[in-house]
């Protein structure tokens, strides 16, 4: 169902009272900024970076490999929380961090304060096009890429490490291919070629790609007109389906969920005027400009014979860091439509099956590019792909070793097993970019290395098969020969910290139980002061305006919560998101249990699970909500007049409508 929009004075209101929250906080903000940056002052990150320097790492045979002097990596996207934890992770691995934004954006972005970052400089929108048409075959060069590029070259960088956002990944693999290219394959980069990153951003060609690669996915087409959109929902065993906006961004049908066609509520059939009226009335119009996907909806099993209940399902998604080939770094964690709060889940079933899953997209994608050549798999009929080989795989200009290398941020549906139907896990979407879901890492020390090509590790990485030998190996045994990626802490430390969790909630705030609340409490205290990745991350900047306040016993008053929906309908305890807790089996130590994972709920202990808050960079959490989104607001209201509906605190995103 598509959510209630506010109008132009309840847009307004809400963005004054954002304003006045974030001007009431400020003090409390800046003592904790102010406190631990003179206590956990920038030395800390500073020996570990000066460690670094000039570390002489072993062999596996016992012999000393040669030293690393100090490296400079290129990082984008200062705007997005994703870039304060590559930098703060590359910095404190005996990096110089270079970062940029975009004009309009960086000025004061929260992660330009943060003490990893060793120079900041602003660049050309990515939105401004080219100033010369590309030649046909050629990707066209915009002043952005021109500036990301010149930037790289001025700054000496080794590695360019892009925290893309939507709009600008294209562009950011464009800029990376260049980077290859004038400098001999010196400068690598953690992204994607340019043909791979439309491949996978773009969905039909990302289904169509699976199709090839003979994985599951959900019946996909692109429809470029409402005749189109009906024709094909009237075919023969068409399955109900969703529709999603293949050319823009669409801030006001991304949460819209809607089955097509749509159903008369009375005979339960297909009402075909009411389809149309609804498709010919979208938010961004179905036509050949703004064609749309057209997407089978993958949703609860039935129940098996003789059971009460089916099998729900639930979405996911995955973070997976891929250099020259290896699955160097993964994370899963439960989702919905706009993920607010992350629960580290790798090592649960979904975690499982995920990583499985994405270690044989990754073989057969390098397969389908040292076979396609002689191949005589016919491309898919019903969308667009690309003739795959190693140029298009990994790059013209590649090091010989390389591999393909990048970010693959995975959206999946799991069907849990039902009778004697298996568990079914269906990818629907890739993001070829960085996932906000990274931060669950942090706690990793070895999350540094994981993302560094090895020419340019401090130590000696050992993750699998080399590429050669990977070629000549069948699916089985590759995938038997894998080690494990970086990943968050193991089931039985994730399972100890969940005891605490559920111990503050489920005992009463009585005498008796103060003394074991307050042990629960305690150890939750010092695994959050430590930085554990165990515990759920989230910001306070939207717990508290979205969850913390419209839950309080102060506001659960019905006048009370009346006047909220009147300021925003979507602001008031009353209006939480339904079926946001998701449930699935777990086995740890023998024992087989259930877990719950409430994505409606704020992650306890704020600062420490902000994911904005480092105690040795303390000003980026300050910066995050007392500069850099007081001006986002103040430019939607003032500059940009627009209304909205929701605001995405992690990417910046403020959702037009």
């Amino acid at each position: 169902m598509a959510q209630q929009l506010p109008n132009r004075v309840q847009s307004t209101l809400s963005t004054l009272l954002l304003l006045l929250l974030s001007l009431l906080f400020a003090p409390i903000s800046f003592l904790i900024s102010l406190f631990f940056s003179l206590t956990h002052s920038a030395s800390h990150t500073a020996s570990n970076i000066n460690s670094n320097r000039y570390s002489v790492s072993r062999h596996a045979n016992g012999h000393d490999l040669p030293t690393l002097s100090r490296r400079t990596v290129l990082v984008n996207g200062a705007r997005m929380q994703k870039s304060l934890t590559i930098c703060r992770t590359f910095a404190r691995n005996g990096w110089n961090v270079v970062l940029v934004e975009e004009q309009g954006w960086g000025n004061l972005a929260a992660t330009r304060f943060s003490n990893s970052v060793t120079k900041f400089h602003l660049i050309p929108s990515s939105s401004l096009p080219a100033s010369s048409t590309a030649e046909k075959g050629e990707h066209a060069v915009t002043p952005y890429i021109e500036a990301l590029v010149r930037v790289a070259l001025e700054e000496k960088v080794d590695l360019f490490f892009p925290c893309s956002g939507a709009g600008s990944t294209g562009a950011d693999a464009v800029a990376a291919q260049i980077l290859q290219e004038k400098t001999k394959g010196r400068v690598r980069s953690m992204i994607q070629t340019p043909e791979l990153v439309e491949a996978l951003h773009e969905k039909d060609r990302f289904i169509a790609l699976l199709q090839r690669l003979d994985m599951a996915a959900p019946r996909s087409e692109i429809v470029f007109s409402v005749d189109e959109a009906i024709a094909k929902l009237q075919s023969d065993g068409y399955p109900r389906s969703i529709l999603k906006c293949a050319a823009e961004l669409d801030d006001i049908g991304r949460a819209d969920m809607t089955l097509y066609p749509l159903l008369d509520a009375r005979t339960n059939r297909p009402d075909w005027d009411k389809t149309r009226h609804r498709l010919s009335n979208l938010s961004i119009p179905l036509c050949v400009r703004t064609p749309y996907i057209l997407q089978e909806f993958i949703g609860d099993r039935p129940a098996a014979p003789g059971a009460r209940d089916g099998g729900k399902a639930s979405e996911w998604c995955t973070h997976a860091t891929v250099v020259d080939g290896q699955l160097t770094a993964f994370v899963c964690c439960p989702s919905n439509d706009m993920l607010m709060t992350y629960y580290p889940a790798s090592h649960t079933i979904v975690g499982e099956l995920a990583l499985r899953w994405t270690s044989t997209f990754l073989y057969r994608l390098a397969k389908l590019g040292a076979t396609s050549n002689r191949s005589s798999v016919p491309l898919s009929p019903l969308t667009r792909d690309t003739q795959w080989n190693r140029d298009t795989l990994v790059g013209k200009y590649a090091p010989v070793e390389a591999g393909i290398t990048g970010q693959f941020s995975m959206d999946f549906i799991y069907q849990p097993a039902t009778g004697d139907t298996e568990a079914r896990l269906v990818a629907i979407e890739c993001n070829p970019r960085v996932h906000t879901a990274i931060c669950l890492l942090v706690g990793n020390p070895a999350l540094g290395e994981a993302l560094v090509p090895a020419s340019q590790a401090h130590s000696l990485k050992v993750t699998g098969p080399s590429i050669k030998e990977a070629e000549t190996m069948d699916e089985l045994s590759y995938l038997s020969a894998l080690s494990l990626p970086v990943m968050e802490r193991p089931p039985e430390t994730q399972l100890a910290t969940q005891a605490d969790l559920d111990a503050l909630t489920a005992l009463p705030p009585t005498w008796a139980s103060s003394r074991v609340r307050f042990y629960h409490a305690k150890s939750l205290l010092q695994k959050a002061y430590v930085g554990d990745a165990t515990l759920p991350q989230s910001w306070i900047g939207h717990d508290l305006p979205a969850r913390i306040l419209p839950a309080a016993q102060l506001l659960s008053a019905a006048w009370v919560q009346s006047i909220m929906r009147l300021v925003h309908p979507l602001w008031s305890n009353s209006e939480a998101p339904v079926g946001q807790v998701i449930s699935i089996p777990t086995t740890a130590e023998g024992k087989t249990g259930v877990a719950a994972y409430d994505l409606a709920a704020s992650a306890p202990l704020p600062p420490f699970t902000d994911p904005s808050f480092a105690k040795d960079d303390p000003w980026p959490f300050f910066a995050l909500y007392h500069l850099q989104w007081p001006q986002l607001l103040l430019w939607q209201l003032v500059v940009r007049g627009k209304k909205w509906s929701r605001i995405n605190v992690s990417t910046a995103r403020i959702f037009e409508c």
